[in-house]
């Protein structure tokens, strides 16, 4: 309730800013202000999907993984408006990161802790990005929700979501590294699960996430790394 109370702030705040500059316009119309980022970009996706032909300023939407814009278009079911759409999984996923960072933190550390670490994600200086319609928070959940996974020797779930976490941004492939070491440490302490073979296969799930994306790729310009030359 406190980081959807954070995220409600973040935009009322945006909102009062604009009016104090001179931005006479309703809140419905000051929503726009969003679209103004990398989010007009995800919003197309939801709308439109990927285009295999048009203007170059959509074809290079490619580079923009699609985890986020199906999130957004599964929502868009419910409310009928993509940039709400938009503005609620990310208002969500932020809540959902912040209940599963702090349960992780109080893993090893105190409450008084794990609600500092809370404290300080809402104080970083690009926390907003967390309430715009982009990417972030998703992603935070997500790789929030697979460390925390791991750490409770749920690894057919660290691997889904790991998967699910390089299906939204390609960053997500670094999952594999710490939960690689989280394994091997619980084995060289001889607290390892019992079939250790079949926790290293779930962790084989991360990289196919993002192979799914490479699969986008391949059905919307015929080569799985298009977006390679895009970014270049």
């Amino acid at each position: 309730l406190g980081f959807l109370l954070f995220d409600l702030c973040v935009l009322l705040l945006t909102y009062l800013l604009r009016a104090l500059f001179g931005y006479g316009e309703d809140f419905r119309t000051y929503l726009q202000f969003w679209t103004c980022t990398d989010s007009a970009h995800y919003l197309d996706i939801a709308r439109d999907w990927y285009l295999s032909e048009g203007s170059m300023d959509r074809l290079v939407q490619l580079v923009f993984l699609p985890g986020y814009p199906l999130a957004i278009r599964l929502v868009n079911l419910l409310v009928g408006d993509m940039l709400c759409a938009g503005l609620l999984v990310s208002a969500l996923s932020f809540a959902g990161a912040g209940w599963v960072i702090y349960r992780l933190v109080r893993l090893d550390r105190s409450h008084e802790d794990a609600l500092r670490v809370l404290k300080y994600l809402c104080l970083m200086p690009g926390a907003f990005f967390f309430a715009a319609p982009m990417s972030e928070s998703l992603f935070l959940l997500l790789c929030a929700s697979c460390v925390y996974c791991a750490r409770r020797d749920k690894w057919l779930a660290a691997g889904i979501l790991g998967a699910l976490a390089s299906f939204t941004r390609s960053l997500g492939l670094m999952l594999f590294v710490p939960l690689f070491f989280e394994l091997v440490s619980a084995l060289v302490k001889g607290k390892g699960p019992a079939r250790p073979v079949w926790r290293f296969l779930s962790l084989l799930l991360i990289p196919l996430g993002f192979a799914a994306y490479c699969g986008v790729n391949f059905l919307v310009a015929g080569d799985p790394f298009q977006f390679m030359e895009y970014q270049a």
